[in-house]
């Protein structure tokens, strides 16, 4: 199984009337890519649930303890960034199954806040060796719900679901479908002997030639195939507060 190293891309689509924008930014996800709009300082999120309703049907999340219930959306504060590189996750991956796309929208920024990071899992395994990738293509993990930088265990979990290692996502490319965020070790395997390969996966994950940096603006929206694009808050740079709102969705069709 192989696939052409690609880079990260974000294709910038011109707000207009949502059904419109929805088709364009669903042209943008069956290619695996990532739609950005900006919707300026007027961007409201009612416009946003506009459209991400024309997008897909909204996706229920499993509740988590520092989440807002079982909303679809959760508003995230520059109080939550991650000041390390091992928080990277793919949305709910915890879910029996997970969302199909995701999106943030920057409803209120202050200045320089620290900026979102994604890794495109297709590249990165189009990276590895073909070896490598036969192994990873015929293993499972068991993503689990915790937060490891508020010293929680996996045992702690408060969801878990067990996934390949290897998903085939938008256009049939096989994309690396583990993070370090809610996965400790592949199915069967020990923590010990699971640690030098995912060690190794995680630290590409930080490789600039496999990422797109997003450095926020108010009205920013995002929107992305979920199973494609592992992301994380980078380091802060700034105490200044950012409120990202983070919407996910089922596709109808794609």
């Amino acid at each position: 199984m192989t696939t052409e190293r690609l880079p990260p891309f974000v294709a910038d689509i011109l707000a207009g009337r949502a059904a419109t924008t929805a088709s364009e930014v669903r042209d943008t996800m069956k290619v695996g890519g990532i739609a950005r709009i900006s919707l300026g300082s007027t961007g409201s999120l009612e416009q946003v649930r506009e459209l991400i309703s024309e997008i897909g049907d909204e996706f229920t999340p499993v509740a988590m303890p520092v989440e807002l219930g079982r909303l679809s959306a959760t508003r995230l504060s520059s109080t939550g960034a991650v000041r390390y590189a091992t928080n990277w996750h793919f949305d709910q991956s915890f879910a029996a199954e997970p969302p199909d796309f995701s999106a943030l929208f920057a409803e209120e920024v202050f200045g320089d806040v620290a900026p979102t990071a994604f890794c495109d899992g297709v590249a990165l395994f189009g990276a590895l060796s073909l070896g490598l990738q036969d192994m990873l293509s015929s293993l499972r993990a068991e993503h689990k719900a915790y937060y490891p930088h508020e010293r929680q265990s996996s045992d702690d979990a408060a969801s878990r679901a067990v996934h390949p290692c290897v998903q085939l996502v938008e256009g049939d490319l096989p994309s690396l479908f583990i993070a370090p965020a809610t996965v400790d070790r592949f199915e069967n395997w020990s923590r010990r002997e699971s640690a030098p390969t995912l060690g190794l996966l995680w630290d590409m994950m930080n490789w600039p030639e496999f990422t797109h940096v997003q450095r926020w603006q108010r009205g920013d929206l995002l929107v992305w195939p979920n199973c494609r694009y592992p992301h994380r808050a980078l380091a802060l740079v700034s105490e200044n507060a950012r409120q990202l709102v983070r919407l996910l969705g089922r596709y109808r069709t794609i």
